[in-house]
């Protein structure tokens, strides 16, 4: 029992003395920084692949192949709009593959090496779309709202590894069904957005989280 006693006495003491320093620190205007939060420098370059498709079971009898490939380029024209107002100082289209492309083994990731080193691009953007519905109806009244999921990824073209992923998965809801939408559904006016405005959006809110780019 002497020995809890005064195991605890000895905690106590070091937590008023951690609590005295911080508090000394504060009052001469030094920050305490956080070891674990690490500034992330906006990259320099980005090759932007073309968004590719990601196919589901029963697409092809839903009819949801053909949409999901005529929102493919409404996904690459999204991604590119906004990475054009983003930190990076240089996004280039590597739609034309660099030479000696074709004989490259490892897959994409082979592939994203490569085209990072000729391009000379730290990383680069991935996109996928699973999911393209368009709105069925108008801006006041649908019989199928607008629905969109896409995956966006940022690859480190030197290593392979992922950098950064975020994924978007959004049924436009009535105000009525959920009420916490309150601010989403304001910003869009109260009124029922197309798949290329969901998507749009989705793209925007992504991009801006991500600190290698924003």
């Amino acid at each position: 029992m002497r020995h809890v006693l005064i195991t605890l006495r000895n905690f106590f003491q070091a937590t008023a003395l951690v609590s005295l320093m911080v508090m000394l620190l504060s009052c001469s205007g030094v920050t305490v920084k956080d070891a674990s939060q690490e500034e992330i420098t906006p990259l320099s370059c980005v090759a932007v692949f073309p968004a590719a498709a990601g196919y589901k079971s029963g697409m092809q009898e839903e009819g949801g192949r053909e949409e999901l490939l005529g929102g493919l380029s409404f996904l690459q024209s999204a991604v590119d709009a906004e990475l054009q107002k983003s930190n990076v100082s240089r996004v280039v289209d590597p739609s034309m593959p660099p030479r000696g492309i074709g004989e490259v083994t490892g897959g994409r990731i082979g592939a994203i090496k490569e085209i990072g080193r000729q391009l000379q691009c730290e990383a680069a953007l991935v996109s996928t779309l699973s999911r393209f519905k368009k709105r069925q109806g108008t801006k006041y009244s649908v019989d199928e709202p607008a629905s969109v999921a896409f995956e966006l990824k940022l690859v480190d073209t030197r290593t392979g590894q992922s950098l950064w992923a975020s994924n978007f998965n959004e049924t436009q809801e009535s105000l009525l069904s959920n009420m916490f939408s309150f601010g989403k559904a304001k910003s869009r006016g109260f009124t029922w957005i197309t798949a290329e405005e969901l998507m749009a959006g989705g793209v925007h809110d992504k991009l801006r989280k991500c600190p290698y780019i924003y």
